[in-house]
């Protein structure tokens, strides 16, 4: 750039070449900013692809030594008599099981990042698969005093799905309504809703508040304050169901009244044009090994749940009251107990206690009265009222 020789250098003059370097320099440093802004998102993009691979290889080394060591470990509680050795055989069974859940959610959901997750599609009485897999806790809600309503007529034309994946989409949305009800019960209902296929799973459980809903399906999120029967739970596995709604090109919804209950529904749409990989002829035969895996696994910790149920809460006058088990008592649960003293503790006058401290053990005055310690006191049981 230069000036023109044949033009007096005026103020509009310096004025045109001011605003013409302005110019320049902003294209420039946006040119700039652009570049840094894709400099970053490409190495955000590297980080991702290796946190993928890194929780799919993790998940794979995890889930091989899990499965190895569930085969001795059900073999030998099948071979299993004695009651205490059987308890611990059932403990580490239940904990195999968990951690073999979780990793085969980590790795769904390291496939779902990595654009990975294909389901093979095929048509499938989707009433009767969707009534046999929520039939699997139907023990547990039996062993927990709650109903387990499964309404699923037979659709209209069968529903093309992939088997896996929609069973983990009942067996997540399922165990969730058990975690959650204390009292009342599941319904699991079926239906033809115009061109979709319903799946409804509804309960009378403690509800969720209504500013954690539009936060429910998102990654590693967890509904904080809400009375449940566990606290155990890595936030993936709505996350997860979305994810597998999705990959029907379906939908998922929920509703829910705190005390009340919530409502998951599910829409898949009938036919085949939304789909990609259709299998074509005869459907697959259900329950195969990694099936009964599975199904187990979520069946285990729902039993694990009700064996360690959580107490009532202390009333509000007894916060931080410590307490220990006390004899059986009748009713589903013990109130905690207090440990109070019997007996008053005795004390000496403190000018005394600390003259006899100062004496010898010989010239000792055997008047002085002893001091009891609280914790040398005799107690006793009473329960707070």
């Amino acid at each position: 750039m230069g000036i023109n020789p044949r033009l007096p250098a005026t103020a509009p003059y310096q004025d045109f070449f001011e605003v013409l370097a302005a110019t320049v320099g902003a294209a420039l440093s946006a040119a700039h900013t652009q570049q840094e802004q894709r400099r970053r998102a490409e190495s955000l993009a590297e980080l991702d692809r290796a946190k993928t691979v890194f929780f799919s290889n993790i998940s794979h080394e995890f889930r091989t030594p899990l499965t190895l060591i569930l085969g001795p470990v059900q073999q030998a509680l099948a071979d299993e008599d004695r009651p205490a050795r059987r308890s611990q055989l059932e403990l580490a069974e239940r904990s195999a099981l968990r951690l073999l859940k979780l990793v085969n959610t980590l790795l769904d959901v390291s496939r779902v990042e990595a654009g990975g997750l294909k389901g093979t599609f095929e048509p499938v009485d989707l009433s009767r698969i969707t009534a046999e897999t929520a039939a699997i806790f139907r023990s547990s809600f039996d062993m927990a005093g709650l109903t387990l309503d499964v309404d699923c007529p037979p659709l209209p034309e069968p529903v093309h799905i992939d088997r896996e994946t929609w069973e983990k989409i009942v067996l997540n949305l399922v165990s969730n309504a058990l975690k959650f009800t204390f009292t009342g019960g599941v319904t699991v209902r079926m239906a033809a809703v115009g061109h979709h296929a319903r799946l409804t799973v509804s309960d009378t459980g403690s509800g969720i508040p209504p500013e954690e809903l539009p936060h429910l399906f998102e990654r590693f999120h967890r509904v904080r304050g809400t009375r449940s029967r566990s606290h155990e739970g890595s936030g993936i596995g709505l996350a997860l169901v979305k994810d597998l709604v999705e990959l029907h090109s379906g939908t998922i919804a929920v509703t829910s009244v705190p005390a009340r209950g919530t409502e998951f529904t599910v829409e898949i749409p009938f036919g085949t044009a939304h789909l990609e990989d259709v299998r074509s002829g005869a459907p697959s035969v259900r329950g195969g090994t990694g099936e009964a895996e599975r199904a187990a696994a979520y069946a285990q910790e729902a039993r694990h749940w009700l064996d360690t149920a959580p107490p009532e809460p202390l009333d509000a006058e007894f916060p931080e009251a410590p307490y220990a088990p006390g004899p059986a008592e009748p009713g589903p649960a013990r109130r905690p107990r207090l440990l109070v003293p019997t007996t008053t503790p005795t004390y000496g006058p403190i000018s005394a206690i600390s003259s006899a401290a100062n004496t010898t053990s010989s010239s000792r005055p055997t008047a002085v009265p002893r001091w009891t310690p609280p914790w040398r006191t005799p107690w006793t049981w009473c329960s707070p009222m």
